[in-house]
């Protein structure tokens, strides 16, 4: 008889509020992506509910009548059963105090109302999926121990049988070392050689894992280290800390340790937990970005009717003067370009800030693409290699905005490119499922890259190239004034689609790469 499949079950969500309207509403928001919910309306109810089972996550609200957020939080804490239950604290207070104290009671995270459904889902997803990836580890730790336990009577014969030994390892489904009391890792399997990106050779028996610890964290998990020898339960089990491989990328991970029992060995599982601290920091980006596209747009509106008051004076001049002195005429002249320049600027702010409606429809991204590059690389020393799938599917976009983002792009990447350089521009199709590891809804997309080969930017500068104004040239001439990638950030994110920025430093390239959303082509006129 075949096998039946475990059937999964939904998470569920322990929601404690005092107002039953934000009850509703959060419990619409979480049973429509199929979780589980159980409403509370208070604190002491809701540490009964726990008692009585305990939910996956707690969204838990600070203002309440019999007993505040963080004082349940702190009664959930003080229980060992309790511990691991993630906590968000979900409140209009906004204050950096008030998230300290959510923090410092014990909460995992803090949103602050009025929130957006799409905030609130992502931070659910995101801390159930960390706690289903502890889960695992400890659960993986437990059975690795419980190796260990059996075979304590027969540790020489163990060290025999390698291949018995290594294929435990190997199978524990996270990147996995033994770490020996003076730091060096002794075993290393196929996952940590992915994760750190030197093979077993290099590692086993020469390198200290302190090597893949930035400098900034590496005190403090050294301290972890020595304690764990004098005191396996005083120090932490599990925690993050940033990793640098063999590359010098920098990544994030969570690291699970215990000790080998009757050894000053430990074992440590690592899970690369980069991806999600990515979508965190896109989070914020979105959140930033509302407030200064509210800010820059009114005074941008308001500026731009200044400049028409301005420029309207100075024509009254120019009439009220039948032959105006050469040296006047040249004044006024000259204030009338500098007008017309900071009304473009202004319209360009008003564009960025979404003061301006798109005109989208069914568009042949091929033929977009080719044009902008074509265009911007016009009358430049600069070659572009084109790789574009013949069969690329129809993007619903605004074709001028489109075409405006790939421009700001591939002048980005002309001022990166030495004379007589390249510039590859590729797009393709690409298909993502609900197992992609990208911030997107599962469809089509159409995968677009502009990529340089000139020294690339530096990693301090990162966080802040799409930001206005922002710029690592020189102000002025012919270097712009750092509105380019913000302009193309901008354009991608008003369509609710996907950007990306990667850097190499070891072959100095930089990589663009958006990805837009499909749909179907135009339909041909009947007659």
């Amino acid at each position: 008889m075949p096998q039946e499949t475990q059937e999964i079950i939904p998470a569920e969500i322990l929601v404690v509020d005092d107002i039953p309207a934000n009850l509703k509403l959060l419990k619409d928001i979480l049973t429509g992506q199929g979780y589980r919910v159980r409403p509370t309306t208070g604190g002491q109810l809701a540490l009964r509910s726990v008692a009585l089972r305990r939910p996956d996550l707690i969204l838990l609200d600070v203002k309440m009548p019999d007993m505040d957020g963080y004082e349940v939080c702190r009664a959930l804490k003080s229980e060992e059963q309790n511990r691991d239950i993630p906590v968000i604290f979900i409140s209009a207070l906004d204050e950096i105090r008030d998230k300290i104290n959510g923090f410092e009671a014990g909460g995992v995270d803090f949103i602050t109302k009025p929130f957006e459904a799409t905030e609130v889902l992502a931070r659910v997803a995101t801390h159930l999926a960390l706690r289903r990836l502890q889960a695992q580890l400890e659960q993986q730790n437990a059975q690795l121990q419980l190796e260990i336990a059996e075979r304590r009577q027969t540790e020489a014969a163990l060290r025999q049988s390698e291949n018995t030994y290594r294929t435990i390892v190997e199978n524990t489904g996270t990147a996995l070392i033994i770490i020996e009391e003076d730091t060096v890792i002794s075993l290393a399997n196929s996952r940590f050689e992915k994760l750190s990106g030197y093979s077993r050779e290099e590692i086993e028996g020469k390198m200290s894992w302190t090597t893949f610890v930035v400098p900034e964290d590496l005190e403090k998990l050294k301290k972890n280290h020595i304690l764990r020898r004098l005191d396996p339960q005083a120090a932490p089990a599990s925690y993050e800390f940033r990793y640098v491989d063999r590359q010098g990328t920098v990544g994030n991970v969570v690291i699970n340790v215990a000790m080998i029992p009757e050894t000053q060995r430990s074992v440590a599982s690592l899970m690369d937990v980069s991806a999600l601290r990515k979508m965190e920091a896109e989070l914020q980006r979105a959140r930033k970005w509302e407030s200064i596209s509210i800010f820059a747009g009114g005074i941008a509106h308001d500026f731009n009717n200044l400049l028409g008051i301005i420029l309207g004076n100075i024509n009254l001049a120019e009439m009220s003067m039948a032959h105006p002195e050469p040296e006047v005429q040249k004044y006024l002249n000259g204030a009338e370009r500098a007008c017309l320049q900071s009304s473009d600027l202004t319209l360009q702010m008003i564009a960025l800030t979404g003061g301006t409606r798109p005109f989208k429809g069914p568009q042949s991204i091929r033929e977009l693409i080719a044009d902008a590059v074509n265009m911007a690389l016009h009358g430049a020393k600069v070659q572009g290699n084109f790789d574009l799938a013949e069969d690329l599917w129809h993007v619903d976009c605004d074709a001028a905005q489109i075409k405006e983002m790939v421009v700001n792009l591939a002048v980005n990447a002309l001022e990166a490119t030495e004379q007589g350089g390249t510039i590859d521009i590729s797009a393709r199709n690409e298909l993502l499922t609900m197992d992609s590891f990208v911030p997107l809804n599962a469809g089509k997309y159409v995968h677009i890259t502009l990529q340089d080969h000139g020294k690339g930017i530096s990693a301090e500068f990162l966080p802040r190239i799409f930001d206005p104004y922002f710029s690592t040239k020189q102000r002025g001439g012919q270097k712009g004034m750092g509105l380019g990638l913000t302009m193309a950030y901008v354009i991608v994110k008003r369509k609710k689609q996907l950007w990306n920025l990667y850097k190499a430093t070891v072959i100095h390239r930089e990589v663009r790469t958006p990805l837009l959303k499909s749909c179907s082509p135009p339909r041909r006129p009947s007659f």
